[in-house]
């Protein structure tokens, strides 16, 4: 590479260090979080944990980074980006460390909401700084090398979850991050300047609060509703002060004079549907993905490293195309790829019906991966462009942060939902087929208790060969009836995210329903 070609030409070496810090600190986000779905399975093995237990470790880090994502972000212009970003890098270091060293569900779950706390600063903080770092001209380039080296560590996070479970255990996941966190540490001390916005209007604690525990309670009577029972008061209970505290939420963002989440932004209908294909879009995929690992170890018999192999189909897939996508839109407006992007979405899911029991991954997951992360990568650079289109370029910043809050909030309630979905359709063929086995009432009762594992559920130890071999595929055959379940939810939604680009979002010459002024 030439040094007219290398793209970091022109940068001053201040703007140089504060491009890598912000990598580090995003990348440590990135890959903790792909790397985590292959190291889940033996997660819940080590820990003797259930499967709802591995849903909060995930749900954990999407609650608190999707409450606290806008407040980080605020914070950094009241406060100052530097700290508010390095505070951000303690705290999700730290955290990892719990993590790493947690040695039951409750604690792991724990750790994990800190750490995405500290997520909520850091992430948007990296762009923060970028931003008030780089001049116009030198912007673009910056957040497209920000952009490319997250789009690396979405690919190589299931590799190295998958190798860190293979060869040393899954609580490397969360020690690899210190020593990144420590070198983005040093160069934010010793190279990154202090910067902030002045008269920046002040942090909407209220509406965080009432977001935090309205997503938490609901999102606990989802997971708990198939252990407790929907009739159970621990389970309606939450639900419906959940439901009462979003209710106040949206209350309080439309009565607060600054608010977290300004409502005004909703009146564009263009903003609007591109917010609606986000969260259709995004639960399909999180909803859906979650499971997958447990399909590939559980089910196929996968190691966790090739299971980490084979979960790189979609987000390679996604990265390869996403740049072309891009430039596709450009010339053709962001409505067209997205209805295409859902198209092979839906396809690509319902691909995933065929995949039974010890399938042949070339014939049957490899191509559906492939039309999924074909259809993802068409869609996600258009769709993330739209979200800015559909607003005047004062409001940009704040359109981009409200498409992250309802990605998260999407990836948030969609795990907990499709787990529902998931687990009614495993209990189903699990009794059926446990009435067809005949077992004894006391095997038959040692099975079903072991079942809120799913794919990972053993026969008791005191059954024949035969038995303990019939249960075991009975199980794999009913965790398979689960996610084909899973994936028609899927395919649903990916087609709905269609029908809203089809007929919500503006062709390329009617973009005239943008909002021009900060809304009230």
């Amino acid at each position: 590479m030439t040094q007219r070609d290398d793209p970091t030409d022109g940068m001053s070496r201040t703007g140089q260090f504060v491009l890598l810090a912000s990598v580090l600190a995003s990348s440590m986000a990135f890959v903790d979080q792909t790397a985590l779905g292959v190291v889940l399975p033996s997660l819940r093995d080590d820990l003797q944990a259930s499967v709802t237990d591995t849903q909060w470790v995930v749900e954990a880090y999407l609650l608190t980074l999707s409450a606290f994502v806008l407040v980080g972000g605020a914070a950094g212009d009241i406060y100052g980006r530097r700290r508010i970003f390095a505070i951000g890098i303690w705290v999700f270091a730290a955290a990892s460390l719990a993590c790493s060293l947690a040695h039951d569900a409750p604690t792991l779950i724990a750790a994990r909401a800190i750490q995405g706390l500290g997520a909520a600063m850091m992430v948007p903080g990296s762009l923060a700084l970028i931003a008030a770092n780089f001049p116009p001209m030198k912007r673009g380039a910056a957040i497209g090398i920000w952009s490319a080296a997250s789009g690396v560590a979405v690919i190589v996070g299931p590799f190295l979850g998958g190798l860190a479970v293979e060869f040393l255990s899954w609580r490397w996941v969360f020690l690899v991050n210190l020593p990144i966190a420590a070198v983005a540490l040093l160069l934010v001390r010793l190279r990154v300047p202090e910067s902030r916005s002045p008269g920046t209007a002040k942090l909407d604690w209220a509406g965080a609060l009432l977001a935090v525990v309205g997503l938490a309670a609901v999102t606990f009577a989802l997971l708990e509703a198939p252990r407790l029972g929907w009739s159970s008061v621990a389970v309606w209970g939450p639900g419906i002060a959940g439901i009462a505290a979003l209710a106040g939420f949206i209350a309080q963002e439309a009565t607060a004079r600054q608010p977290m989440l300004p409502l005004g932004l909703f009146r564009s209908a263009a903003f609007t549907g591109v917010q609606a294909y986000t969260f259709c879009f995004l639960f399909a995929v999180h909803g859906s993905l979650f499971f997958l690992p447990f399909n590939y170890i559980d089910v196929q018999g996968f190691s966790p490293f090739e299971a980490g192999l084979a979960m790189l189909a979609v987000p390679s897939l996604m990265v390869l195309l996403s740049r072309w996508s891009g430039r596709y839109a450009d010339r053709v407006g962001h409505r067209l790829p997205m209805i295409w992007g859902a198209c092979l979405m839906t396809a690509g899911f319902l691909l995933f019906l065929i995949p039974g029991v010890d399938a042949n991954f070339w014939t049957t997951f490899l191509p559906a991966s492939l039309v999924l992360g074909a259809g993802f990568g068409f869609a996600v650079a258009p769709l993330t462009a739209a979200a800015l289109d559909t607003v005047s370029a004062d409001l940009a910043g704040l359109a981009s942060a409200v498409s992250n809050m309802v990605a998260r909030v999407a990836g948030l309630v969609a795990i907990a939902i499709m787990g529902l979905i998931l687990t009614a359709g495993f209990n189903t063929t699990l009794d059926s087929g446990l009435d067809n086995l005949a077992l004894e009432p006391s095997a038959r009762s040692a099975v079903l208790a072991d079942a809120d594992r799913l794919g990972g559920a053993r026969p008791p130890g005191n059954l024949g060969a035969a038995e303990r071999t019939a249960v075991v595929v009975l199980v794999k055959h009913a965790f398979v009836d689960g996610f084909r379940a899973v994936v028609i939810v899927a395919a649903l939604l990916a087609a709905l995210a269609g029908l809203i680009a089809l007929f919500v979002l503006p062709r390329p010459a009617a973009r005239n329903d943008r909002p021009s002024a900060p809304p009230e």
